[in-house]
């Protein structure tokens, strides 16, 4: 085992505990509940008329930091073997972070 494994595996584990550290989690799910009323604002003709370009931005913001967080989730996983990242995936892997998000995907 090199050096560079060490520092690797201290990262992952860092990223690990801010990825579910209590304050973060708790943040993400703020940010889901007020994107789940920005989608609903969305289909109101009215509010897309009064703050369409608001709304629009903080959507894209709060998806930004959605894919941020993602990535640093899979980034703190730990990969089978060491050897061939992005490859193969321990058992650890799950679908959770991925049906957590919001319900509309960026198209």
């Amino acid at each position: 085992m090199n050096p560079s494994d060490n520092i690797a595996s201290a990262m992952r584990s860092r990223l690990r505990a801010l990825v579910e550290h209590p304050f973060s989690q708790g943040v993400i799910i703020t940010l889901i509940l007020i994107n789940a009323a920005l989608l609903g604002l969305e289909t109101w003709p009215a509010a897309m008329e009064v703050a369409g370009g608001f709304i629009s931005a903080l959507d894209r913001m709060i998806l930004a930091v959605f894919v941020i967080e993602i990535s640093h989730e899979y980034l703190s996983i730990d990969w089978i073997f060491g050897v061939i990242p992005g490859v193969f995936l321990t058992l650890q892997w799950s679908l959770s972070p991925c049906c957590r998000r919001p319900a509309r995907w960026p198209y």
